[in-house]
């Protein structure tokens, strides 16, 4: 099991484990927060120098972070070792066709039932609706075909509290999935709640200038139907699950890469 870490800061590279032969940089979901071109090609090389693969991290965009992405991906493309990429938004999957880059599917396009209420009533649930929420659209044959004709040979997963019941790497279009510990995303939206939350006076949400205030502030979320509490970082809502299946049983799954995330990635 290929192990690997994910940071969202270039300041990060301290929090990446000793065992990890892999670094996941970038943002999932903000496009405000995409990293330089020389943020990059800095935390690029210190992985090269620790004898690391990398893997950059995009999030959902408007043609606004079409734009930011550009020249990183360009820059990314003159490498001679072919560097990954996850795409969490469908113009940045088609953008990567000619570049000579290796795409993954990110999470965010992975349309898994995330929302944590389940185990509220996850006992009452018959076996064919609990077996509908441990799935996703990965077990679509179709949709692994269209993957498969978009150069698509990865997927980055979740793992929701309910546990998974994939089989990817068996049949026709296989694949080869990644799955992303502790931290669970449950949803995301371009309306930030935490834009603005440090100006003085009543916190109101709203359409505010992006101040990166995620980068120093954060909110819990409890709610009497919610199993634990929910992590409010920038525009994305987290849970932590720190259980993770054994490797017997993720390699039933075809998963073959364990992605840690020190701290929530935003």
């Amino acid at each position: 099991m290929e192990r690997a870490t994910l940071i969202g800061r270039a300041d990060q590279l301290d929090l990446v484990e000793e065992d990890a032969r892999r670094v996941y940089f970038g943002s999932e979901f903000c496009q405000n927060l995409i990293p330089t071109e020389t943020e990059v090609m800095s935390v690029l090389q210190a992985a090269r120098d620790a004898g690391r693969a990398f893997t950059l991290v995009t999030p959902l965009v408007t043609d606004v972070g079409l734009d930011r992405l550009d020249p990183v991906l360009a820059a990314l493309a003159t490498e001679e070792a072919g560097c990954e990429v996850a795409a969490n938004d469908w113009g940045v999957l088609t953008t990567l066709r000619d570049q000579g880059l290796e795409p993954l599917m990110g999470r965010v396009l992975n349309r898994l039932r995330k929302g944590p209420r389940i185990m509220r009533v996850i006992d009452r649930l018959p076996d064919e609706t609990l077996r509908q929420y441990r799935e996703n659209n990965l077990t679509v044959p179709v949709f692994r075909r269209f993957l498969h004709e978009r150069g698509v040979r990865r997927v980055e997963v979740d793992n929701p509290l309910q546990g998974l019941d994939l089989d990817l790497s068996k049949g026709p279009d296989p694949l080869e999935g990644s799955l992303y510990t502790p931290f669970m995303a449950v949803t995301t939206t371009r309306l930030c709640p935490t834009a603005n939350c440090d100006s003085d006076g009543p916190v109101r949400v709203g359409v505010w200038s992006c101040g990166r205030q995620c980068r120093t502030t954060s909110f819990t979320l409890t709610h009497p139907v919610m199993p634990g509490p929910l992590l409010l970082h920038g525009n994305a809502v987290f849970y932590e699950n720190p259980d993770v299946p054994d490797e017997g049983r993720l390699a039933e799954m075809g998963i073959t890469r364990l992605v840690v995330q020190p701290r929530p990635p935003v």
